[in-house]
This record gives structure tokens, sequence and C-alpha cells, in this order.
């Protein structure tokens, strides 16, 4: 019973995340900008986190762990959150999600290369199937396309270093303390960016879309990380593999979005590589 209520959680989870794509086109189709968007989107939910964590008083990173999570919100995690989301204004949402999911693939690539972990004849399998994966989704990009997908691959690229530095300045650290620290600096980001840039005006349509972001995010979060405490990390990689069918899903059904055949090859190719390299043990550590 507890396996299966971790699992429901996970896939509620991906589920979560699979939505903010379409909802964060909603906000752009109500007057938003990315930076703006964002902020409602980080500073809201840093608000409810960090309401649970002072509720529950969970102990708070201290010294250097906390200046790395700082550094990872303020600096990875906005990064990365830019990147995606302007990405999804230029090719098709699915596109960027599964672009997205070649992360644990580019963890892998610097795990091998930097941390000198074993490559395998699993590995290299894996790493030529979502290569090829990856070819067949990009598939002939147009000119503005070509940016988009150079945004989505940049954004997963930065979200693969989000995951490396977080497997080290999260270790001992209390999940739910963790995500508070990381999406306050994100949110800090964005307050900074948009007094020195500029925010787009905040209508109430705006503000409700970029408020349905912000619980999308907290339930996302939470679901993972309730979801952590009843099954493995690798299992939970596996199971968050519903994040980009729902996010094609969706943008099919709201935004009229349809990917070429081509591209559903190549995005089954790259799930099923991630697949094979989770359950080979590549340990995965939780967003």
């Amino acid at each position: 019973m507890t396996l299966k209520v971790g699992r429901i959680w996970v896939l509620i989870s991906a589920a979560a995340f699979g939505t903010m794509s379409v909802l964060a086109h909603r906000g752009y189709a109500a007057g938003l900008d990315v930076p703006t968007l964002m902020l409602l989107r980080f500073g809201l939910a840093s608000l409810a986190l960090w309401a649970v964590v002072l509720t529950k008083r969970e102990p708070l990173p201290r010294g250097k762990k906390l200046g790395m999570l700082l550094l990872m919100g303020v600096a990875i995690y906005f990064a990365q959150s830019y990147t995606y989301f302007a990405a999804i204004q230029h090719i098709p949402a699915a596109m960027v999600s599964l672009l997205l999911y070649l992360y644990p693939v580019i963890v892998t690539l610097f795990s091998i290369l930097l941390f000198k972990e074993k490559l395998t004849v699993v590995r290299v399998g894996a790493l030529a199937l979502a290569l090829l994966g990856t070819a067949l989704t990009i598939g002939r990009v147009g000119h503005g396309d070509a940016l988009g997908v150079i945004l989505a691959l940049v954004s997963a690229g930065l979200y693969s270093a989000y995951i490396l530095v977080g497997s080290r300045a999260a270790a001992g650290v209390s999940p739910l303390a963790t995500t508070a620290v990381v999406t306050g600096g994100t949110a800090l980001s964005y307050i900074a960016y948009v007094l020195l840039k500029g925010a787009a005006p905040i209508t109430l349509a705006g503000f409700g879309w970029g408020a349905a972001l912000s619980i999308a995010s907290v339930v996302a979060i939470g679901g993972l990380l309730a979801g952590l405490a009843k099954i493995s990390p690798v299992e939970a990689s596996v199971l968050s593999a519903l994040e980009p069918i729902v996010t094609a899903l969706l943008a099919a059904i709201f935004l009229g979005e349809a990917l070429g055949t081509s591209q559903y090859a190549g995005g089954t190719l790259i799930l099923a590589a991630v697949v094979i390299l989770v359950r080979s043990g590549q340990k995965e550590p939780a967003r």
C-alpha cells in the first residue's frame, strides 16, 4: 500500500509539471512576459513553501550548504526556468518538454566525463538512443524554430547542472527546506530582473494564470517529495516520464499543437533512453 501511494504521488507530481507549459501559454495570452510570469510563479510558490517550512519548523541549511543552495536558485534555476519558458514561445510545448527530458542523459555524460563514472555497454546504447531521438525530435527546423530548440537544449543543460550541484548541496538537508531555499533564491532573481528591466502589466487574468502556475509548482514539488518518502528515486524517475506525455496531450487539446510522426518517434526513443539509464543504476536526484 505504501508503494502504491508513493507511485500515485509521483504521477500526480509529473502531471502537475506537465500542465505548466499550457498554463504559461495562457499567461502570455493575458499579456504577461516570461520574467513577470516567472515572478508570479516563484514568488507565490516561495511564500507557500516558506509558510510550510516555518510551520513545521524544518531545520534550515547553514553555512556553505546554504550558500550553494541559494546559488542554485539565484543563478542556475533562474536561467533554466527562463530559457524553458522562453522556448515554448518559439516551438511546440511538447517538443520543449521532450528536449528537457534529455537531462538524465546529460547528467550521465557529465558523470562519465567529469566524475569518471563507468561507461558500460548499456549506457552507450542508451546514449545512442537519446542522440537518435533528439535528431528525430528536432528534425528540420526553420530560423525561428532554431532559437526555440537552442533555448530548450540550454534549459536541459542548465537543469543537468542543477541536478549535479544539488546532489551535493542538498545532501543531509531537508528536501522541503532545500526546495524553499532554491525557490526563494529564484524568486529574488526575478524580483531583481523586473526591478531593472520593468514588468509587463499584470491584469486580473494574468495574475490568475500566474497563480495557477504557482499552484501547479507547489503540487508538483510537494507530490514528488511525498512520493520520494515512499519509493526510490530511480522508480520516481521512471514514473516521471509521464510529464512530457501530459504536456503533449494538453498542448494538443488546449493549444492546438501537434507533433509529427518523426517527433513522436524521437520522443519515444528519448524516454526509452532515460528509462534504460535510470534502471541501469543512474541515481538521479529529485527536483
